[in-house]
């Protein structure tokens, strides 16, 4: 049997994350250095202050990284954190306060494919797609 490549499902405007990968996708790209970064600040039911999502970018990765307060871990349900990780997403610890959601994808013909899989992840830390995604 060959290897067939990976269909991928197109995003659909009018879905309810539809707002939000249009933006995310739009982002303008600020340089940090050597490399090129987008973030926004999503609000969260479940977490205070919220999460910050980022993305590096390099020549063929993209790095996808959601930033919450350490603080606010256990307002997560644990079967959340175990549907996340096992999704290939990593819980590290940055700087005294925070921890980090990250995940490294491929890109796709240089386009980001980090939308989709935020868009799973961010319904379990209480993030909601109804929200102001700066479309506007």
């Amino acid at each position: 049997m060959k290897n067939e490549p990976i269909a991928r499902i197109p995003f659909d405007p009018n879905q309810d994350w539809g707002p939000f990968i249009e933006a995310y996708k739009n982002l303008p790209l600020s340089p940090a250095g050597t490399v090129r970064r987008k973030s926004l600040i999503a609000h969260s039911a479940a977490l205070a202050s919220g999460v910050a999502i980022t993305s590096t970018f390099l020549d063929e990765k993209e790095i996808g990284r959601i930033i919450f307060e350490a603080a606010e871990l256990l307002r997560i349900p644990e079967q959340n954190l175990k549907t996340i990780k096992s999704w290939g997403w990593v819980l590290l610890t940055s700087g005294p306060s925070d921890l980090v959601l990250r995940k490294e994808l491929n890109l796709n013909n240089a386009e980001t494919t980090m939308p989709g899989a935020l868009t799973l992840v961010l319904p379990l830390l209480g993030v909601s797609p109804s929200q102001d995604w700066g479309l506007n």
